[in-house]
């Protein structure tokens, strides 16, 4: 089914118009007869969102025409060209009585068309739609004036077609740059207020703003790329700020700032030119992404993830007049650029996999293989982590992503996985057409950290090339299973501390490191390279402490040769994909108690980010060498920023 959700094409027609205007949806290149929903998604201003779907059946030639196909069911019937926007409705669960009207005319009213497969009913947030296109609807068209009237008594809004301006400003005759607006009386203040708000009337001494150019490059990559934010065509020596936009999946809006002024040929290269102030201060060609944070007034806890690889983290780049610190939804920037961050490149194939009691997400490279492959393992969160294994096959690696607490058997018996479970995934990737069998490493954060080193150490089964282990330790019962990991934790609950905001810090439940052999894994017995990968600062687990102990042992054992450490100071837990937001406290459901809890991650937000961005490069160059190399690298035993 995932080759489907492949090739599904979707279009609409045209996608940016007025509301009064009739669209086109165009569902192609899926099975014949195949039952399809297709749905409309709105979130208005109020921040209510509102749906609307049709159920329909592909036709011969693989294709739903929404204006002459008839819907089968769903919030309206029969052939209906505008019913997923006549029909829109509050989702499940709205608070009563809502009404929808757009108050601020000057931005379009989006509209996300999905296709998905079979005839949903509910529950589109959670589901996963074989395409989608984002639809612009517009009570303004280009060129119409908005003139706000509040003087004779009045509270009013003027809208003007612009006409006579655009007569003078398309004669053959007339010079369009040098127009100018003469007002008498009540023609004084239209004419001011035209100039103040025109997007169409721009005058000589206005032209400062019109030229400024705003680029990025490239404004579509992936989330691992540099991109070069370049400002031109401004006065020199002009404030300016340049602002970053994301709105994440759960509605939260990120931001991230910074001032810098114009150098003498009117140009800011945030990749060259220092930030004067904002979220960071200095050179930082990617600071707009790594400093993003919550709005002011945005709920406490929050941390930015992705759960949707298949569409494009959108971060909105403009630039603005001035130094900038907050307010930036009231102002009008010089220019903007929309830019797309994706963790999966074209081409890299996705496959949800629910065969042999597993939970599990493939990603596999573009090309026929066969390719190395990785079993990627997160931590005591749960469910399926998608985005690194995606950014992972994009890098050329198929990667299964598992899910090992969440599982519909755990929540019907209570009984957690045993090593046999993981021992089966790490079979599905050995026995994939498209994997190289003798080219499978393992990568696991925090509590994954655990399950990597025991199955490295003693699995029959799992016989690596190589392992990273990222932000966790080798401190475990070692006869025991992930619950007895858990049971471990909940014994030493005592040693858990609270920061002055707070904040749980638990890096003490494993603390001092035993001496017991029996708790902790035999790393002497490991056969294939291992990569440490430690935050300093990690307030949740203590990988430094367990890296230094797991050196030692490996020094003891003589096989310390095969190790790597990569340590690096005021770094946290959360070491992510580069560019990736530095979250050093967040709410966190714990497992398997599903309580939420202010959990402090640690780290300093540039030690933080420079760590994630190097580190990263080290483990893709780890995996290289040790997948594509066929050869056992002699790796430096520790390496610092």
């Amino acid at each position: 089914m995932d080759r489907k959700q492949c090739c599904a094409k979707l279009s609409v027609q045209p996608s940016r118009g007025l509301v009064d205007e009739k669209f086109i949806v165009l569902v192609q290149k899926v099975p014949p007869g195949l039952q399809l929903t297709v749905h409309a998604l709105y979130k208005c201003e109020d921040g209510h969102n509102w749906e609307a779907f049709g159920h329909y059946t592909a036709n011969a030639t693989g294709t739903v025409n929404v204006a002459e196909d008839p819907s089968l069911g769903g919030t309206y019937s029969g052939v209906e060209q505008m019913g997923l926007l006549w029909s829109l409705r509050p989702v499940p669960c709205s608070k009563p009585g809502l009404r929808m009207r757009k108050m601020n005319v000057q931005t379009p009213m989006e509209v996300t068309i999905s296709v998905y497969e079979g005839h949903q009913t509910e529950g589109f947030m959670d589901k996963v739609p074989l395409a989608s296109v984002l639809v612009e609807r517009w009570y303004m068209a280009p060129g119409v004036c908005r003139i706000p009237i509040t003087e004779g008594g009045l509270t009013a809004t003027l809208f003007l077609p612009q006409t006579a301006y655009r007569v003078l400003q398309q004669h053959p005759q007339v010079l369009g740059s040098r127009i100018a607006m003469l007002g008498l009386s009540f023609g004084t203040s239209v004419t001011l207020k035209m100039a103040a708000y025109s997007q169409v009337i721009k005058f000589r001494m206005d032209r400062k703003r019109c030229c400024v150019k705003l680029s990025v490059q490239p404004s579509r990559g992936l989330v691992d790329e540099k991109f070069i934010v370049l400002v031109q065509k401004v006065p020199p020596g002009l404030q300016l700020t340049v602002h970053a936009l994301h709105q994440c999946e759960d509605g939260h809006h990120w931001e991230a700032l910074a001032h810098y002024t114009a150098n003498a040929a009117g140009t800011v290269n945030v990749a060259e030119d220092p930030s004067e102030g904002g979220t960071y201060s200095g050179v930082e060609q990617m600071g707009l992404l790594w400093s993003l944070r919550p709005v002011p007034g945005s709920q406490p806890g929050l941390r930015l993830r992705r759960r949707n690889v298949q569409t494009p983290m959108e971060v909105t780049i403009s630039v603005y007049h001035g130094h900038q610190t907050g307010g930036f939804v009231g102002h009008i920037p010089l220019a903007s650029v929309l830019v797309e961050r994706w963790y999966m490149a074209p081409g890299v194939r996705r496959t949800s996999f629910k065969e042999r009691g597993l939970s599990a997400t493939l990603f596999l490279p573009p090309g026929p293989g066969p390719f190395p492959g990785i079993l990627d393992l997160w931590g005591g969160g749960g469910n399926i982590v998608e985005y690194r294994a995606a950014l992972l096959a994009s890098r050329g690696f198929a990667s299964l992503a598992l899910d090992y607490l969440t599982l519909k058997t755990l929540q019907k018996t209570g009984k957690m996985e045993s090593i046999e479970y993981f021992e089966a995934a790490y079979k599905v990737l050995q026995q994939h057409p498209e994997i190289s069998s003798s080219r499978i490493a393992v990568l696991g954060l925090s509590l994954g950290t655990s399950v990597t080193l025991k199955l490295v150490a003693y699995s029959k089964i799992v016989k690596p090339r190589c392992a990273v282990c990222i932000s966790g330790s080798h401190v475990q019962p070692v006869d025991g299973s992930v619950a007895d990991i858990f049971a471990y934790c909940d014994k030493n609950a005592s040693n858990i501390r609270f920061s002055e905001e707070n904040q749980m810090i638990s890096r003490d439940l494993l603390l001092p490191v035993p001496t017991d052999p029996a708790l902790k894994v035999d790393v002497r017995q490991l056969q294939c390279p291992l990569l440490l990968v430690v935050g300093e600062d990690d307030q949740n687990w203590p990988a430094y402490e367990s890296a230094m102990d797991i050196k030692q042992m490996m020094e003891q054992a003589g096989n310390n040769h095969l190790l790597t450490i990569l340590s690096y100071p005021n770094t946290g837990h959360l070491i992510e994909p580069p560019y990736t937001p530095h979250t050093r406290a967040s709410l966190f459901t714990s497992f398997p108690t599903r309580e939420k809890s202010m959990v402090l991650w640690g780290g300093e937000t540039v030690s933080h980010s420079r760590a994630q961005e190097d580190s990263w490069r080290k483990v893709l160059a780890f995996f290289r060498e040790n997948l594509h190399g066929g050869r056992s690298p002699v790796a430096p035993l520790s390496s610092h920023l």
